[in-house]
Protein backbone atom coordinates (compact mmCIF):
# COMPACT_ATOMS: atom_id res chain seq x y z
CA UNK A 1 0.00 0.00 0.00
CA UNK A 2 2.76 2.35 1.02
CA UNK A 3 4.56 1.58 -2.28
CA UNK A 4 1.17 2.62 -4.47
CA UNK A 5 1.62 6.09 -2.59
CA UNK A 6 5.28 6.74 -3.96
CA UNK A 7 7.11 5.65 -1.18
CA UNK A 8 10.79 4.76 -1.93
CA UNK A 9 12.69 1.98 -0.31
CA UNK A 10 14.32 3.58 2.61
CA UNK A 11 10.60 5.31 3.21
CA UNK A 12 9.40 1.94 3.22
CA UNK A 13 11.73 0.96 5.75
CA UNK A 14 11.78 3.42 8.04
CA UNK A 15 7.99 3.80 8.35
CA UNK A 16 7.82 0.12 9.26
CA UNK A 17 10.47 0.43 11.61
CA UNK A 18 8.61 3.49 13.32
CA UNK A 19 5.73 1.79 13.36
CA UNK A 20 7.41 -1.10 15.57
CA UNK A 21 8.82 1.26 17.91
CA UNK A 22 6.08 3.36 18.62
CA UNK A 23 3.81 0.18 19.27
CA UNK A 24 6.87 -0.91 21.93
CA UNK A 25 7.43 2.48 23.71
CA UNK A 26 3.20 2.68 23.90
CA UNK A 27 3.52 -0.77 26.04
CA UNK A 28 6.10 0.55 27.93
CA UNK A 29 4.77 4.25 28.91
CA UNK A 30 1.85 2.26 29.88
CA UNK A 31 3.52 -1.07 30.95
CA UNK A 32 6.40 -0.11 33.05
CA UNK A 33 4.25 2.81 35.44
CA UNK A 34 2.03 -0.25 35.88
CA UNK A 35 4.38 -2.42 36.71
CA UNK A 36 6.60 -0.42 38.88
CA UNK A 37 3.64 0.24 41.02
CA UNK A 38 1.73 -2.54 41.28
CA UNK A 39 5.33 -4.74 41.83
CA UNK A 40 5.97 -2.05 45.03
CA UNK A 41 2.69 -2.32 46.55
CA UNK A 42 2.76 -6.05 46.44
CA UNK A 43 6.48 -6.23 47.87
CA UNK A 44 4.95 -4.20 50.64
CA UNK A 45 2.10 -6.35 51.30
CA UNK A 46 4.67 -9.59 51.63
CA UNK A 47 6.87 -7.52 53.70
CA UNK A 48 3.79 -6.74 55.95
CA UNK A 49 3.14 -9.99 56.34
CA UNK A 50 6.37 -11.12 57.54
CA UNK A 51 6.86 -8.42 59.84
CA UNK A 52 10.08 -6.95 58.12
CA UNK A 53 11.81 -3.72 56.98
CA UNK A 54 10.42 -1.99 54.18
CA UNK A 55 12.91 -1.52 52.07
CA UNK A 56 12.25 -0.19 48.65
CA UNK A 57 14.20 -0.74 46.02
CA UNK A 58 13.50 0.19 41.62
CA UNK A 59 16.31 -1.47 39.33
CA UNK A 60 16.47 1.29 37.59
CA UNK A 61 19.76 -0.27 35.33
CA UNK A 62 17.46 -3.09 34.60
CA UNK A 63 14.73 -1.35 33.68
CA UNK A 64 16.77 0.48 31.44
CA UNK A 65 18.40 -2.52 29.67
CA UNK A 66 15.19 -4.40 29.43
CA UNK A 67 13.76 -0.63 27.41
CA UNK A 68 16.76 -0.65 25.20
CA UNK A 69 16.30 -4.36 24.58
CA UNK A 70 13.06 -4.28 23.71
CA UNK A 71 13.24 -1.31 20.95
CA UNK A 72 16.68 -3.59 19.66
CA UNK A 73 14.09 -6.41 19.38
CA UNK A 74 11.27 -4.44 17.78
CA UNK A 75 13.85 -2.96 15.34
CA UNK A 76 15.06 -6.31 14.32
CA UNK A 77 11.99 -7.63 13.98
CA UNK A 78 11.32 -5.41 11.23
CA UNK A 79 13.88 -6.39 8.84
CA UNK A 80 12.19 -9.23 7.03
CA UNK A 81 9.01 -7.48 6.86
CA UNK A 82 10.35 -4.55 5.28
CA UNK A 83 12.64 -6.65 3.39
CA UNK A 84 9.34 -8.17 1.71
CA UNK A 85 7.88 -5.04 1.05
CA UNK A 86 10.29 -3.75 -0.96
CA UNK A 87 10.62 -6.30 -2.89
CA UNK A 88 7.09 -6.56 -3.68
CA UNK A 89 5.45 -4.60 -6.26
CA UNK A 90 2.48 -2.25 -6.35
CA UNK A 91 1.69 -3.06 -9.75
CA UNK A 92 1.67 -7.01 -9.46
CA UNK A 93 -0.54 -7.12 -6.55
CA UNK A 94 -3.07 -5.15 -8.33
CA UNK A 95 -3.22 -6.86 -10.91
CA UNK A 96 -6.70 -8.84 -12.05
CA UNK A 97 -4.20 -12.08 -12.93
CA UNK A 98 -2.97 -12.30 -9.88
CA UNK A 99 -6.52 -12.50 -7.95
CA UNK A 100 -7.54 -15.72 -9.93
Amino acid sequence: MLRTLGFSDQQLTSTIAWHACSIVVSGLVIGLPVGVISSARLWDAFVDQLDAIHVNHLPVRQIAIMTAAALLIALLATITPSSIARRHSPARSWSMSDRE
